[in-house]
């Protein structure tokens, strides 16, 4: 069973709001992860917040997402510039 990437309204929103390229781009690494047996071998662990798990990397933005192992979901809580993104997480 592969992964799966959910998100969650704010995310929708915040990816809605991007440039149309950095839109595609985002949308070509969430395919590629998507596909991949274990895609948070491509993340980093965020261990200094509670509600989040991991974090992706796509140039100068990140995605942050809660890991959910046993049921192979990475939810999308936040998209942003790494300057801003880590803003109000706790």
């Amino acid at each position: 069973m592969n992964w799966t990437f959910a998100f969650t309204a704010h995310a929708v929103r915040q990816y809605k709001g991007l440039e149309l390229e950095l839109r595609r781009r985002i949308k070509g690494k969430l395919l590629f992860w998507e596909s991949q047996n274990d895609p948070l071998n491509f993340s980093r662990a965020i261990p200094s917040f509670k509600t989040v798990t991991h974090r992706f990397r796509i140039g100068k933005y990140r995605i942050i997402v809660k890991a959910e192992r046993e049921k192979k979901i990475l939810t999308v809580v936040k998209i942003g510039p790494r300057n801003k993104v880590y803003n109000d997480l706790m």
